[in-house]
């Protein structure tokens, strides 16, 4: 082996404690990150289903028939259920 290489290993070996504790910690970053991600993703899911189930259960309205006047003149919106 070259002296460069081992020079790199002997500092590698005097830091390995100090290296794996980073590494340890970065495995634990992603694991968390990664169950952000997925909670993230399947909750915009739930919501999309939601809300498109939402547009789906809206009544159809007939716009001519929105709005009336009661006797005193004012407007009142209405929806008539089909």
């Amino acid at each position: 082996m070259s002296q460069r290489k081992v020079d790199e290993y002997k500092k590698y070996k005097a830091n390995r404690k100090k290296i794996n504790a980073r590494e340890k910690k970065m495995r634990k970053v992603r694991k968390v990150i990664g169950v952000l991600v997925g909670i993230v993703v399947i909750g915009g899911f739930g919501y999309w289903g939601y809300y498109s189930y939402q547009v789906a259960k809206r009544p159809e309205v007939d716009f001519s028939s929105l709005i009336t006047q009661d006797s005193y003149g004012f407007i009142i919106p209405t929806v008539t259920e089909e």
